[in-house]
């Protein structure tokens, strides 16, 4: 509904008189003691809160900030990748040598 502007009432809810209507317009004027919402106005968020999030969910939320402990499947886990860094670093040294050498096998 168009209204006269007033700073005051921009992006709030108001009751309103209409009193001419077109193809794409409505007009309207305020009516008397009506109530002022501002329906997008809430109180802001903690910081980190996440938005959307209802209440009981809220303590399933994990802190992805905060670092996971150490496993011993982690710790296997890079023991075998410095494993396999070694025999790669160490394969492609000795074909080096057999390039600089010429010795292939035959």
């Amino acid at each position: 509904v168009l209204i006269k502007a007033e700073p005051d009432l921009m992006g709030k809810l108001v009751e309103v008189e209409i009193y001419e209507t077109g193809k794409h317009f409505i007009k309207g004027r305020l009516v008397n003691n009506s109530e002022v919402i501002s329906p997008g106005l809430r109180t802001p968020l903690a910081k980190g809160a996440i938005s959307g999030l209802y209440q009981d969910n809220a303590d399933l939320i994990v802190d992805v900030k905060q670092p996971l402990p150490a496993t011993i499947w982690t710790h296997i886990l890079h023991f075998g990748l410095f494993v396999l860094v070694v025999a790669i670093t160490l394969d492609v040294c000795r074909l080096i040598h057999m390039i600089r050498t010429n010795s292939w096998p035959q």
